[in-house]
């Protein structure tokens, strides 16, 4: 049996008032192997004219799916550093893919609908959680050892601290 213990924090900001998409958070640690991407494809869906869910992560290496559920064309797009591309236009019904190669924060648009943006984040492995500031994040089955954790919201951009994980426990 491998130790591993339970990575557990909450999110703290100094900001009075967020709104809900600002609350979001991911946290992730980084230093552990990537491992095999699991073959279950993140969804991302355009509906009511917007991104469902506004914030989502991926594993790198992991393909995420981009149905349109709307009435009408959409043109999902990234200039994001970790990740660009464009889907074309395409109507309801259909559904691109997209797959990750590489961590980082990705902000999506719709080159038609210009009020339509999400946020993907994309992990180096598995070892992830998404919660809200103020609430506690729980990472589970982390192997012992010194790590950097990295915390990103939309309010906050990326913060980064070091954490030694015991051989159990949390």
């Amino acid at each position: 049996v491998t130790a591993a213990a339970t990575l557990q924090g909450a999110i703290s900001s100094s900001r009075d008032s967020m709104s809900d998409t600002q609350r979001i958070a991911v946290v992730w640690v980084e230093g552990l192997p990537a491992g095999e991407p699991t073959a279950d494809k993140p969804v991302m869906s355009q509906s009511g004219v917007q991104f469902l869910p506004r914030v989502m992560t991926v594993v790198a290496g992991q393909t995420a799916s981009f149905p349109n559920e709307d009435d009408v064309a959409h043109n999902v797009f990234s200039l994001s550093k970790a990740k660009k591309f464009k889907l074309g236009i395409y109507p309801k019904g259909d559904t691109r893919e997209v797959t990750f190669e590489k961590p980082g924060v990705i902000d999506l648009f719709c080159s038609i609908h210009r009020h339509m943006h999400a946020v993907i984040v994309v992990t180096p492995n598995e070892f992830s959680a998404m919660s809200e500031v103020g609430k506690p994040y729980s990472i589970s089955d982390v192997p012992p050892g010194e790590y950097t954790v990295k915390a990103w919201n939309v309010a906050h951009n990326i913060v980064t601290r070091k954490v030694v994980v015991p051989d159990s426990g949390e």
